[in-house]
């Protein structure tokens, strides 16, 4: 009878392991993968400000940007995406990153190193509305993921007011 109980409880404690993940803080919701996370934000917030993009002339972020634009070592990455913008006139971007086991804090402070160095960057070319954007640009850390977030749509954006409602829609998307 003992031994009975003691794989009863075996099991339980199995099934309660492998439904943890599902619900564990800071991990994407309903199973979607990050690709389809930013998408899915992408999509509401291009609704949601009449937006043909999020970003102004988007082009995929990948492991050779990172590396090669903001420094991220290769294996500190486990996944990306999201966009930037293809043009030097602006500053839109948005993109995550699923860092390496225990890289995170590394990852998130090289988006934080960017943000600076994009605002400094457009101090010295102010091109239009690019530099309120840099200013209000974010970066959000979720557990593994970290989010640069650096968005405006519209006629005289209220860029943070947009770049806070989009971090609102990843919490949304997140346990």
């Amino acid at each position: 009878m003992k031994r009975f109980f003691a794989l009863l409880l075996i099991c339980a404690l199995l099934l309660a392991a492998c439904g943890a993940d599902k619900n564990a803080p800071n991990t994407i919701r309903d199973g979607k993968t990050l690709s389809e996370l930013t998408e899915t934000v992408r999509s509401q917030f291009c609704e949601e400000y009449g937006a043909e993009e999020i970003v102004a002339m988007p082009m995929p972020v990948d492991r050779t940007y990172l590396s090669d634009m903001l420094g991220i070592a290769s294996e500190d990455v486990a996944e990306t995406a999201g966009w930037i913008s293809m043009s030097i006139a602006h500053a839109d971007a948005f993109f995550a990153v699923r860092a390496a086991e225990g890289r995170a804090d590394a990852v998130t402070q090289a988006l934080a190193d960017h943000a600076r160095a994009l605002t400094a960057q457009y101090e010295v070319y102010p091109a239009e509305g690019a530099l309120e954007r840099a200013r209000a640009a974010r970066v959000l850390q979720k557990g593994d993921y970290a989010f640069f977030i650096c968005v405006g749509a519209g006629e005289d954006p209220d860029c943070g007011a947009q770049v806070q409602d989009t971090i609102d829609r990843i919490d949304a998307l997140f346990n």
